[in-house]
């Protein structure tokens, strides 16, 4: 079982706005897989994310409001929180904050 599985509080903070969303993080075959709910972009799978060490990365493929692709990197402060940020080409970049709820 990986220190990542279980349901987090992510506030997402970009140049526009600020966007809460619920990440259910659980270790399948080794890998993470995140489901996301809430946001503009609503419900989506993060199929794929790494946890080496302290180092969290996921990549995001967004197709509300528009068609984009993010890569993210954090670092895990604890058990129960992370903080990071998230870039896609030819965009600002945006913050995150992880926040364990279970």
């Amino acid at each position: 079982m990986s220190v990542m599985e279980g349901r987090w509080e992510v506030r997402v903070e970009t140049f526009i706005k600020a966007d809460p969303l619920i990440w259910t993080i659980r270790e399948v075959a080794g890998r993470l897989e995140i489901d996301v709910d809430g946001g503009e972009a609503g419900g989506m799978t993060i199929p794929e994310a790494q946890l080496v060490g302290d180092q969290f990365t996921w990549t995001m493929k967004v197709t509300k409001p528009v068609n984009l692709t993010t890569n993210g990197t954090a670092t895990l402060i604890d058990a129960d929180h992370w903080e990071g940020s998230a870039k896609a080409k030819f965009l600002p970049g945006g913050k995150f904050f992880g926040t364990r709820l279970a």
